[in-house]
């Protein structure tokens, strides 16, 4: 967690020194590619474990330049340690959510808030010894966060933002997921 949030701290300065001119155009394509680290709970052992997450997002902003909506798709793989059984678990999960965000701020630095509601397909594997447990599930998933685009050019901005996911899924407990996503986007018109 520790490298996450020094590496927020570099990426946030150095973008904040970069983007002196207005950059982002209302009625636009948004397309980011994102590296998630990912803080899950697991059902089999009640831990907290850590995990990762990558995610493609494409959408499209209105003319106002408030509003935008689109599809996301991630993959989602974490694993826990039970201990006392002497067995790894491992999850998997990739959700595809249709997604809306309200856009707020300047041109150069624009902040937004999503929702976003879908379906996830999970994976889990049991190993240890002498075993290999396999199953798969899917459900539905929720997707709510607030993040910012850094304009680095007409065409090129990073993304950073926090998400919080809700996967209906027996591999999950309560089905939460915590995602901080760091990424690069294109913008064209």
């Amino acid at each position: 967690m520790k490298h996450v949030k020094v590496l927020f701290i570099i990426v946030f300065l150095f973008f904040i020194t970069t983007t002196l001119s207005a950059q982002f155009q209302s009625w636009s394509k948004l397309m980011s590619f994102n590296a998630n680290y990912a803080s899950l709970k697991g059902e089999v052992t009640g831990n907290t474990f850590d995990g990762y997450a990558f995610d493609f997002t494409y959408e499209h902003v209105n003319s106002k330049g408030d509003m935008a909506g689109g599809i996301l798709i991630a993959y989602l793989a974490g694993h826990d340690e039970d201990t006392e059984n002497e067995r790894r678990i491992n999850y998997q999960s990739i959700p595809i959510y249709l997604q809306g965000k309200y856009l707020f701020g300047s041109e150069s630095i624009m902040g937004y808030l999503q929702g976003g509601i879908g379906l996830q397909f999970s994976r889990i594997e049991l190993t240890g010894p002498n075993l290999l447990l396999q199953d798969g599930d899917s459900g539905f998933a929720l997707n709510l966060g607030l993040g910012g685009y850094f304009f680095t050019g007409e065409k090129i901005f990073i993304n950073a933002a926090y998400n919080f996911n809700y996967l209906v899924n027996s591999f999950y407990q309560d089905g939460m997921v915590h995602m901080i996503k760091v990424g690069i986007g294109f913008q064209s018109i």
